[in-house]
């Protein structure tokens, strides 16, 4: 298991988690990018939305696919971001800031900065 988050930071991504299920539920089709500040709360919220889409998957037909993308991540996961996400699924890249301008992936819909970041 992981290092454990913050509490600060445990606010953050609870936070974001609602805010991605929220997207998923009631916005059209389309990604979400979500940018983090760490590998921590990337994996800390990549944890929580995959039990979330777990239990969704019993009650919707759309399918939510977590992709993390930091730097220690090995290469071929990071790669996968770039793949399309298969039919009925939403693709949400969990990234650190880093990335914010240094790549492009296309089917990205929804991107989403947390102000509190900048201060972090």
């Amino acid at each position: 298991m992981g290092e454990t988050v913050p509490l600060s930071h445990q606010a953050s991504v609870g936070a974001r988690q609602i805010t991605v299920i929220q997207i998923h539920l009631l916005s059209e089709p389309g990604d979400i990018l979500v940018f983090m500040t760490g590998q921590e709360e990337i994996e800390a919220l990549e944890s929580l939305l995959k039990q979330r889409a777990e239990m969704l998957e019993q009650h919707i037909e759309s399918k939510l696919l977590v992709c993390p993308l930091y730097a220690a991540l090995p290469y071929h996961q990071q790669m996968q971001v770039f793949d399309p996400a298969p039919e009925n699924t939403r693709k949400v890249i969990l990234a650190t800031n880093i990335a914010e301008t240094s790549i492009t992936i296309n089917g990205i819909r929804y991107e989403r900065v947390w102000e509190s970041d900048a201060n972090e």
